[in-house]
């Protein structure tokens, strides 16, 4: 898996959904689902090219955001219970795992914009290199400050 610093930033209601979100597309993340280990070091997940999500293992309870190729939330589930392991949705291209409560908390719904690949500056991916240990990459290219892209 390679490791993006970037934030998720929901454009319609201008609020950050994620600081620390933990990108997957293999396989073998997409196998295990849901691990609260995960959120130890991440406040959201993203399976990029997924359109559903099990929750066979899961524990606790959290937040569903199904998005579509276009960054369009196409559906929303607020702290969800762990009663149906599969959640799924026709349209989406990606699905976003959250703390509960978070969806509520951001005012997300139906329709709004999502930047899931939102740039963090410099100092802050610093910041994050150093306090995750699950990170080991290098600091390099450009970096635009979230004052500046606004």
């Amino acid at each position: 898996n390679i490791i993006n610093i970037y934030m998720i930033i929901n454009l319609t209601q201008k609020k950050i959904l994620s600081k620390r979100p933990l990108y997957t597309s293999t396989f073998m993340y997409k196998l295990n689902g849901l691990k609260q280990k995960y959120f130890k070091y991440y406040d959201a997940i993203v399976f990029q090219n997924c359109s559903f999500i099990h929750t066979t293992f899961t524990l606790n309870n959290f937040d569903i955001v199904f998005v579509t190729h276009d960054n369009k939330i196409c559906k929303v589930l607020d702290n969800i219970k762990i009663i149906n392991p599969v959640h799924y949705s026709r349209n989406a291209n990606s699905v976003i795992c959250l703390p509960p409560n978070m969806i509520k908390a951001s005012k997300s719904k139906l329709g709004d914009i999502l930047d899931l690949n939102a740039e963090v500056s410099k100092s802050y991916k610093e910041e994050l290199l150093k306090s995750n240990p699950l990170i080991t990459a290098s600091i390099e290219g450009s970096f635009v400050n979230l004052k500046e892209k606004n």
